[in-house]
């Protein structure tokens, strides 16, 4: 840890605060020896290396010196450069008096030395240091007190060859000094060093693994989020230890006895935690010998006794590192004793799972049938808690052993099954492979049931927003193939090809089908299958049939799944009836529904369910304008996505993040992800009708209703009627108020007035809060020309948007409610929640609403209101393309500038005040390119 920047130092301020209080005591005459002490990667040599940066701007002259720990050294080795610059003669002294008086040549020379200029004296490694250099330095230690030195020593006090008399010597000095004992990074110190040396952001997944195979030591931390950085690695598994840590913990490793690795090589196998039982029945002694062998471990701080007879790796590293030096045949043998010891502990399910894990990797010869009955009473323990990725690594465990022919290969059940767990383990790339493999057998072989079955587990994972032709060709295929065979069978692949379907140009056809086959479904009395059938089917029924059908039947799955112990289903039911607690308006719902969903996340550890978890908390914290925590939440789903290569996972993070920048008006972010989602959208049926429905909402809160009139042509043009879909609604609400389309309008309006959803959520797709169906009918309202009914559904909206803490809505819906009364000719009374929104705005960093209700005030208010209303301060630009330059508003003035490069980066440093500009983009040529940018950003 000695490179030399900022993040080095991340967690040890306040130890470099001592020290440079220190040296300026040691400056001032009040010298002092500090013993900086902690394990290998700890930081002390960073520290030192701080420390005599300070000490040579303080003028002070800098000796160094570093005990050898690779050979045996002459006596004082550490200190002969000392020696030197203060002209001391290091010759081999025989004798206490022949020590004594060199030691106070020594402390002459310093004292005389220091009445000039003051000294600081660095000792590095001075575990490896002989006596007689500990010896001078206890010597020293109190009469450095009154002169301008200060001996700074670093040392790893755990180190097994530091021996009771060099141990007391150094204790001596801490005592008589500053002693400084560096400790492992915290939790939040470990997520800043790992990010700076990442060179990015890192998921919540990523830290907990760097937290747990570090143990917050600094050097560690920063050698693996370097290989992170390289491998651009987004899982919480890191790929392999860097060559550097494994070098460290080797080094360490090899300084214990023999005896004592041997039992550390044993305990290796064990994982991080073992018992010295455990250690004892591998190695065939007694748990007590055990115990004494691990003695220099636990004094090197390696291992920790957690219970009595309880130990535990103080890294995971140190385990790692131990296994993977391990010679094959030998780690092969400790695996077969440890299962066989481990079957005369009983038969629970966690001995039953680690003679498994044992029996698989001790695996040398062809398995006569003991290791795969071990795997398949694991492989149903590990379902029943659902801990599905632990159960498809051990599944991929199995599938190299066949490979190698060490285990029989698989049959067609245990290859679905195996594909199933992938599914539910987040694989969906190796539950394809599988799938379909498994669907050309049963092609080859006219085996209906295989078939359906195999088509149902590559479908096994709802795409939600996402048609995926192929699948409905195979769904329909298998169904034709089964026909009335399989009632059953039937009933799951019906189930499945609804929601297959949708989104449809005619969504109330796969909404019937999904009805249908869940009436089939009761029929049949089996719960397990209904369960299955109101998950799948339910899919096709989300966002279309009516709302209190919808919360009826997730409430029923939600039952049936805690009935029948499927947490993944009763999990995505709550999710579901999140969703639809805020379209009726039952905000306190919503937030332990929420709350619910991510608890349960965490616990089934399932990318997919995380991802969705975390985007429904994005959701929450958008709505009351936590913006920075929803974009921590964002940031975490951009880290796990990757893991799953399920195209409805990216759809609804591209549109969340599209739909937060429209939320929070950044114009510049909103435009950037309109136009990525040109192609994202390819893979949705509704794809072409909702990108230009996308491309007219823009252009109505950028003000220009010509793109929004060219844009709705295009919705138009496509066979999809965007209004069945009620995530839809607020797009097409303020594309026909900036067009002032009369007759869609209307359309739309008698449409809202027939719903009985109270408020317009983004959909289980998009996963936003979209507002109040009354402010939409509101701004219908105003187009058709009825100004009372909008103002007074306004008003309401507000006071809702108030009294729920949603503040983004109440900076939003004040500025509807000016725009109508303005367009309404009544500007006085508009004036105050123009002002009211672009307050807010500017507040929550709303900077494209903000910017455009200012553009409203700079108009002079007429009437008797004008002295009552307070006009804005603050500074905006405005662009304008026809005049070709720029509005300059403060207040209630204006001023037109024309357009220059000044002026683009001017406006740039307005609107974005904190971003930092370098004095090259300056003076460059690209003014044209960031006159473009800016404009797009403008709100023109």
């Amino acid at each position: 840890m000695s490179d030399g920047d900022e993040s080095t130092l991340i967690g040890r301020r306040s130890e470099l605060a001592i020290l440079q209080r220190a040296l300026e005591s040691a400056r001032q005459g009040r010298g002092a020896v500090s013993v900086l002490s902690g394990e290998a990667g700890l930081g002390k040599s960073a520290l030192a290396g701080e420390v005599s940066a300070s000490a040579h701007r303080l003028g002070f002259e800098v000796l160094s010196g570093r005990a050898w720990e690779f050979a045996d050294a002459p006596p004082l080795f550490p200190l002969g450069n000392a020696f030197r610059a203060l002209g001391v003669e290091n010759a081999e002294q025989d004798g206490d008096v022949s020590r004594f008086r060199l030691w106070e040549r020594v402390l002459l020379a310093l004292a005389g030395r220091a009445s000039s200029r003051p000294i600081c004296i660095l000792l590095e490694d001075l575990h490896a240091a002989d006596l007689q250099t500990l010896d001078l330095l206890v010597y020293l230690s109190l009469p450095v007190q009154s002169l301008a030195v200060l001996i700074l020593v670093t040392a790893r006090l755990d180190d097994p060859r530091l021996g009771d008399r060099a141990s007391r010597r150094l204790t001596r000095l801490a005592k008589d000094g500053i002693d400084l004992r560096l400790v492992p990074l915290s939790a939040p110190e470990i997520s800043d060093l790992a990010r700076v040396h990442a060179r990015r952001e890192l998921s919540g997944n990523v830290l907990a693994k760097l937290t747990t195979l570090t143990g917050g030591n600094p050097f560690f931390v920063i050698e693996c989020a370097r290989r992170v950085a390289e491998s651009g690695a987004t899982a919480a598994d890191i790929a392999g230890l860097p060559t550097t840590v494994k070098r460290v913990v080797s080094e360490r490793i090899e300084l214990l006895p023999e005896a004592t690795r041997r039992v550390l090589a044993a305990a290796a196998i064990f994982g991080r935690e073992f018992s010295a039982r455990d250690v004892a029945l591998v190695q065939g002694i007694l748990a007590a010998k055990v115990v004494d062998e691990l003695l220099p471990a636990l004094s090197a701080r390696l291992v920790e006794e957690i219970e009595p007879g309880r130990f535990c790796f103080r890294h995971v590293l140190v385990r790692d590192v131990l296994e993977d030096a391990l010679p094959p045949r030998e780690r092969a043998d400790l695996h077969q004793r440890a299962e066989a010891a481990l079957a005369r502990l009983g038969e629970g399910a966690d001995v039953a799972l680690e003679r498994a894990r044992h029996a698989l990797e001790g695996l040398t010869e062809p398995d006569d049938g003991h290791a795969l009955g071990l795997l398949q009473r694991s492989l149903s323990l590990l379902e029943t808690s659902a801990a599905f990725d632990r159960a498809h690594a051990m599944c991929q465990r199995a599938d190299a052993l066949r490979r190698s022919g060490l285990l029989p290969p698989a049959s067609a059940e245990q290859r679905l099954h195996a594909a199933s767990l992938a599914l539910r383990a987040g694989q969906y790339a190796e539950c394809r492979r599988l799938a379909d493999e498994l669907i050309s057998e049963a092609r080859a072989a006219r085996d209906p049931s295989l078939l359906g079955r195999a088509v149902l587990t590559l479908g096994g994972e709802l795409h939600a927003g996402v048609v995926v032709p192929a699948l409905v060709d195979r769904l329909n295929e298998a169904i034709s193939a089964l026909g009335d065979r399989d009632e059953v069978l039937g009933c799951r692949l019906g189930a499945r090809l609804a929601a297959a379907l949708q989104p449809h140009e005619d969504p109330m056809l796969p909404v019937e089908m999904a009805r249908s086959v869940i009436e089939r479904a009761r029929r049949l009395h089996d719960p397990a299958l209904l369960c299955e059938v109101l998950f799948t089917a339910g899919s096709a029924l989300v966002d279309f049939a009516p709302i209190e059908e919808r919360v009826a039947l997730w409430h029923e799955l939600y039952a049936l799944s805690e009935q029948n112990n499927d947490p993944v289903r009763s999990s995505r039911a709550r999710a579901r009836l999140a969703i639809d607690a805020v379209v009726s308006g039952n905000f306190q719902l919503f937030e332990r529904e929420v709350e619910s969903v991510l608890a349960s996340s965490l616990l089934l550890g399932h990318p997919a369910i995380r991802c969705r978890a975390l985007l429904l908390s994005s959701m929450r914290a958008l709505a009351v304008g936590r913006f920075a925590e929803s974009e921590r939440h964002i940031v975490e789903v951009e880290q796990l996505a990757p893991l799953v290569d399920e195209p409805s996972i990216s759809l609804s993070l591209a549109l969340h993040r599209c739909f937060r920048a429209r939320l929070m008006h950044l114009d510049e972010e909103y435009t950037r992800a309109t136009a990525s989602l040109d192609t994202t959208l390819r893979v949705s049926g509704a794809g072409e009708g909702f990108r230009q429905l996308l491309r007219a909402a823009h252009a109505a809160r950028l003000e220009d209703p010509d793109g929004v009139r060219a844009a709705l042509l295009g919705v138009a043009s496509t066979h999809f009627d965007l209004a069945q879909d009620p995530s839809f609604w607020p797009l097409l609400a303020e594309s026909y108020l900036c067009a002032g389309d009369r007759a869609a309008a209307a359309r739309l309006r008698e449409r809202l007035a027939a719903t009985t959803e109270r408020e317009v959520s983004g959909s289980h797709v998009v996963v936003t809060y979209e507002g109040p169906v009354l402010r939409l009918m509101a701004l219908l309202d105003a187009v058709l020309g009825r100004v009372d009914e909008a103002e007074s559904a306004l008003r309401i909206c507000l006071a809702l948007a108030e009294q729920r803490g949603h503040r983004p809505w109440v900076a939003q819906i004040s500025h509807d409610l000016a725009g109508v009364l303005e367009r309404a000719g009544r500007s006085e009374a508009a004036r105050p929640h123009f002002v009211d929104a672009a307050s807010l705005a500017d507040e929550l960093g709303m900077t494209g609403l903000a910017r455009r209700a200012r553009r409203q005030l700079t108009t002079e208010p007429s009437g008797n209101d004008a002295a009552d209303v307070q006009a804005p301060t603050a500074l905006s630009l405005v662009s304008s393309q026809e005049e070709d330059g720029w509005w300059v508003v403060r207040g209630r003035t204006r001023v037109f500038v024309r357009d220059s490069r000044g002026m683009q980066l001017l406006a740039r440093l307005v609107e974005r005040p904190d971003e930092e500009i370098h004095v090259l983009t300056l003076a460059s040529d690209g003014g044209a390119a960031l006159g473009e940018r800016l404009r797009c950003g403008s709100g023109t």
